[in-house]
Formats: structure tokens, sequence, C-alpha cells
């Protein structure tokens, strides 16, 4: 991440994001099936969708933000930081889950670093061509 160039990094955090939508749609279709009485009720599928989906939605934003530069990183960070206790809580600690929140909350604070250490960075000479 300390190297790539904002179009790579917009491309990962996108492909990132895929699998996350797709636990939204099992958590749908959750939702939907028939469950012996031992499992999870039905409804629960839709608060397991609604986790995977703030996970996709930070990663998206993760893109964004690489590509555009807003939302900054530093609000991004917060938001992973936000977001790792209610989608383990919502989740029941679903592995898959809470790693990719936790991934990118280390991947937005080693992100709002480099731009903080880039800001005090003095501008570059002019070159005498």
């Amino acid at each position: 991440m300390a190297g790539m160039g904002r179009w790579p990094l917009c491309a990962a955090f996108v492909i990132a994001a895929i699998p996350f939508t797709g636990l939204v749609g099992t958590g749908i279709r959750y939702v939907f099936d028939d469950h012996p009485g031992e499992r999870l009720p039905s409804w629960y599928g839709w608060i397991f969708a609604l986790a995977a989906l703030i996970v996709s939605a930070l990663f998206v934003a993760s893109a964004i933000a690489a590509a555009a530069r807003v939302p900054s990183w530093t609000t991004l960070f917060r938001a992973s930081a936000v977001a790792v206790p209610i989608v383990a809580l919502a989740s029941f600690g679903s592995p898959p889950l809470v790693a990719g929140v936790v991934a990118l909350l280390v991947a937005t604070w080693l992100l709002k670093r480099r731009e903080a250490a880039r800001s005090f960075e003095p501008p570059p000479a002019p070159s005498d061509a």
C-alpha cells in the first residue's frame, strides 16, 4: 500500500468488496430458507446481511477515497473503528466479516499515516531544465 498508485489501490478495494456483497446475498437467502428448530430465526438473516453490507460499503468508500481522495482516510479509519464492534456483535463474531472490517481498519490506518507524513514534506524544488 505504501508505494501503490491510486488506481491499483482503488481496484484492490473494489475486488476486496466482492466477497462481502456475496455475504449480503447469503444473509438474504437465509431469510427465505426453511430452518430446523435449532437454528437462528430467519429474521437474523436481515441483521447478518446488514453487517455484511456495512463492510462492503466501507470497502467501496475506500475505493472512492483512493480514486477521488474524498472521503479522507481519517474519516474512513474512524468509520471502520466504529464498525468493528457493530459488525462483530451483529454477526455473532462471523470470522469473514470481522476479519474484513479489521483488515480495512488496518489499511485505513496505514493510509491515514501515509497521508499525514506526506503533508509534512516540503514541496519539491523547481527543476532547472
